[in-house]
């Protein structure tokens, strides 16, 4: 065990003026005894709320220097692949199958979130999608740090687009992946790009950006389609937006770009699908090297929890004395 703020445990000092009172005042009774002839009290009538006292403040001490317990374990962790998950943030994202029903885009968080477990000796980064691709993890072989992002920092228009709109999307971006070093490291010789998207986009030419993403570097595209026909973008009193109608074309445009960039189409629905495509474009690992991961358990709660005790006998001796 260690302490992360051992300076915290000064905080025990605050216990001299009430222990000097308590002191104080058992000197006070014990000449007033004395005077008035009464005999002494046992021992246990100061001895137990000083032990109390010491205890309660020992305990929050020991809180405030916030104890911890760290284990280091070793994974291997591959050299030659690294893989970018890449979610759709525009506004159609917002749309469910109801007023209350999971929006396409916690369920392409959550999928995302177990797509990235599929391939665990991956370094993983986040990126989001709108008119622009923008990095918000680089790939990364924290997988706790991988889920928080995605939890947290992840959501629709977040930041919007440049120009805004319901189908604000466009797959044009992709491009950069294959053309810069703006996401994957140079010795990255495996680039993996996993979108998860509605497919609700702005025209593109789906035949150029092909073209383009062929002339850089190559990638190992994986789409999730996160889309159902029937879904609507509904706004705070449960009235669907009158403005909002799902692309019925979204799922076979998506389906002639992903032929075009010779990369796999899954929907949402067929997760061991998509764990599959994901594991086959990550492909066989030909470098890895080892990692150490640390993983640190606080103890300041329990000693916290555990203070309780002796403040709960403090206060009992007082309401019975």
């Amino acid at each position: 065990m260690e302490l992360l703020s051992p300076a915290g445990a000064l905080v025990a000092l605050a216990v001299a003026a009430p222990l000097v009172a308590l002191l104080v005042l058992e000197r006070r009774a014990r000449a007033v005894r004395g005077v008035l002839g009464l005999g002494e009290p046992g021992r246990r009538s100061w001895a137990i709320p000083a032990a109390a006292l010491v205890a309660f403040a020992a305990l929050v001490a020991l809180a405030a220097a916030q104890p911890a317990m760290t284990r280091t374990t070793a994974k291997p962790v591959r050299t030659d692949a690294e893989a970018f998950f890449v979610v759709d943030i525009s506004r159609s994202m917002l749309a469910s199958a109801g007023p209350r029903g999971d929006r396409r885009i916690a369920r392409a968080k959550r999928a995302a979130i177990e797509l990235r477990d599929a391939i665990a000796d991956v370094p993983a980064g986040i990126a989001t999608l709108t008119d622009r691709a923008l990095p918000h993890l680089y790939p990364s072989t924290d997988r706790d740090v991988f889920a928080e992002a995605m939890r947290r920092v992840v959501d629709v228009e977040h930041p919007p687009p440049l120009a805004p709109g319901a189908r604000a999307t466009s797959f044009d971006p992709l491009e950069i992946f294959a053309g810069t070093d703006l996401f994957f490291s140079p010795r990255a010789e495996r680039r993996i790009v996993v979108v998860l998207s509605d497919a609700e986009t702005r025209a593109t030419d789906a035949s150029l950006l092909a073209a383009r993403v062929r002339d850089g570097a190559p990638l190992q595209v994986v789409f999730v389609h996160v889309w159902e026909e029937s879904e609507r973008i509904y706004d705070r009193r449960g009235r669907p937006e009158a403005a909002y109608r799902a692309d019925p074309l979204s799922r076979s445009q998506l389906a002639e770009l992903a032929r075009l960039l010779g990369a796999e189409t899954v929907e949402e629905r067929d997760v061991s699908g998509a764990i599959d495509a994901v594991r086959t474009a990550a492909g066989p690992s030909t470098g890895t090297r080892s990692v150490d991961r640390v993983e640190t358990l606080a103890l300041a709660p329990y000693a916290l929890l555990c203070s309780l005790v002796p403040l709960a006998l403090l206060l009992w001796r007082r309401n019975i004395a």
